[in-house]
């Protein structure tokens, strides 16, 4: 009421006054809606310039980049070349680490007929030489024999039939005896780096006097041995390289190898019939499943298409603080040399990295022990470790000279294996 009676003061606009609320709101709601045209402009202004034609600019330029660039698709083809190659090198370089040095070529897959039995016997008696080599290597020997401690103390010795040189007085050493053997050991432990007997070591002592079996035998013990003298000599060289600055069992890191062999203990090795001749002993073996190895596998690897696994055990004597170095060297990649299984290649230089650690322990051992009496290890704390290790083979690398009746009884074993097919 307030506001028409104010309208009706409105003498000017006389009998129009009714038509004074509509104009008065237009002329309101067009004063708001000029801004409101301005602001949108200005908005629109904006969006079409940072939106459109900034970031949109920016992608554009970025597809048209990506589209265009010669230079981002040869990186890209580069890119993709060198992981089909990576891929392609891997292979090779599986297939290259079961391609080793054989101890007796022109003996693998078989010999001649008419050959004679020599040939087996003559690899038997290069992988004996061959040990003794890798013991020199190492600058090693063992404690000292019942005759050189008979000669520093002055006893007369006799042989036995079995070959043992003994005294003829099995009475106690006196004090003064005591110290010449003190010295005596001393002098050996200073002199060499590692103690290690060729008769701890797998093999050296089955060749030493082979008994011929026939030929299909004699062929798998030549085999069995030759992929044991490959483990053998990735053990020795894992030694090698940790006593590498010491000439002293005293300084040295590895004091001693007690033993390198394929069986969980000497007298009760797990082992597969088929796979083991009457004269072979304790020779390696192949692991076709799970529960015939020297140790449960938690890689799950067997023998099947593409590799062959051989389980192995080495006990050392070594400085407690060395063990985590030695696993390790034991399990790092290591060279070897190669001239073609015929031995006519030119002689080439591959890798092989194929040991892993399925079971390992270690004990402290007191130097006092009746065992290690001859023995001198220094003041380094000393433990004794136990490793039982698989060995991987890569069939494409070795199968040209598998002979054939490993690669029948793997076959018979193993129904999907591959083995019967050639490299």
């Amino acid at each position: 009421m307030n506001i028409k009676e104010s309208l009706k003061k409105l003498s000017f606009l006389g009998d129009y006054s009714s038509l004074a609320v509509p104009i008065i709101l237009a002329a309101v709601a067009g004063l708001l809606f000029i801004p409101t045209i301005l602001m949108q402009s200005k908005l629109k202004a904006e969006i079409e310039d940072e939106s459109i034609r900034g970031n949109g600019k920016k992608v554009e330029s970025f597809l048209m980049q990506k589209s265009l660039s010669a230079r981002q698709c040869k990186r890209e083809e580069e890119f993709q070349d060198a992981f089909a190659q990576d891929a392609e090198r891997i292979e090779l370089l599986a297939k290259q680490s079961s391609q080793r040095e054989i101890l007796r070529y022109k003996l693998f897959p078989a010999p001649p007929n008419e050959v004679s039995q020599y040939i087996y016997r003559d690899l038997g008696n290069k992988f004996r030489s061959g040990i003794e080599a890798m013991i020199s290597g190492l600058n090693g020997r063992d404690c000292p024999t019942q005759v050189e401690l008979n000669k520093h103390l002055k006893k007369p010795t006799i042989s036995t039939p079995f070959g043992f040189a003994v005294s003829k007085s099995s009475e106690k050493l006196g004090e003064t005896e005591e110290i010449i053997v003190d010295a005596l050991c001393r002098d050996i432990a200073q002199s060499i780096s590692v103690y290690v007997n060729p008769s701890d070591i797998s093999g050296y002592d089955f060749w030493k006097e082979y008994d011929y079996p026939g030929r299909k035998n004699a062929i798998e013990d030549c085999w069995y041995w030759q992929l044991g003298y490959w483990i053998i000599e990735d053990a020795v060289s894992t030694v090698k390289k940790l006593n590498s600055n010491s000439r002293s069992v005293f300084t040295s890191p590895v004091k001693r190898i007690t033993s390198i062999s394929f069986a969980t203990d000497e007298d009760n090795r797990p082992t597969i019939p088929r796979m083991q001749s009457k004269s072979s002993g304790r020779r390696p073996s192949y692991v076709v499943s799970l529960t015939e190895g020297l140790a449960l596998p938690l890689t799950g690897r067997k023998c099947d298409g593409d590799i062959d696994v051989v389980h192995f055990k080495i006990v050392v004597l070594l400085n407690a603080r060395a063990v985590p170095d030695f696993s390790r060297e034991l399990c790092s990649v290591k060279e070897h040399k190669f001239k073609g299984f015929s031995e006519d290649e030119e002689e080439r230089t591959f890798q092989h990295n194929q040991i892993t650690i399925l079971k390992s322990s270690y004990v402290a051992i007191s130097p006092d022990d009746e065992e290690h009496k001859l023995y001198r290890y220094g003041e380094d704390p000393v433990v004794k470790l136990e490793l039982i290790c698989e060995y991987i083979f890569n069939k494409k690398g070795y199968e040209a000279v598998k002979p054939e009746p490993v690669k029948q009884m793997l076959s018979e074993l193993i129904p999907d294996t591959t083995a019967g097919s050639g490299a």
